[in-house]
């Protein structure tokens, strides 16, 4: 007999919206330290730039355009990571609604990354039992994302 359960990944448009989203978390976690590593790169670059343009006058600096152009970008970027945040943010917010049973299967497997085997040898419960609370984690998200946005955007 094999080790392996065989799921079905029969999910609505809906629940393969949230399976997707969730799936998402780790990129979007990595892409917002990026952003933030990025911006903290550049606003001493900005300040010392702008205290430049002070001791020279307005108007007189040949690179008066480029730092103007690059607190342009760093505001473009505060906006950007105040979109992510808000983004991962909607997702913890929509699986903490979530019992602790089924909290603890979504987080381990798509925030932390952890396989569905460990998952399970992790929350002591059975594979399959941790399959059966997984898939009831996700139509119970697609319910409550639903509701959150109707949408379907949290």
């Amino acid at each position: 007999m094999s080790d392996r359960i065989s799921v079905s990944n029969q999910w609505s448009d809906l629940e393969a919206a949230v399976v997707h989203e969730l799936r998402s978390y780790r990129a979007l976690t990595s892409d917002y330290k990026a952003l933030q590593e990025l911006m903290d790169m550049m606003c001493p670059q900005v300040t010392t730039q702008i205290k430049e343009i002070s001791t020279h006058g307005v108007g007189t600096n040949t690179g008066e355009a480029k730092v103007f152009a690059t607190i342009e970008m760093r505001d473009k970027l505060r906006r950007d990571l105040e979109a992510l945040n808000d983004r991962l943010q909607g997702i913890m917010a929509m699986t903490k609604m979530l019992p602790a049973d089924e909290h603890s299967v979504i987080v381990r497997r798509y925030m932390l990354g952890q396989r569905m085997e460990d998952v399970a040898d992790l929350t002591f419960v059975s594979r399959a039992k941790c399959w059966v609370l997984h898939g009831k984690a996700i139509r119970r998200l697609a319910k409550v994302w639903t509701v959150l946005d109707g949408s379907g955007r949290i």
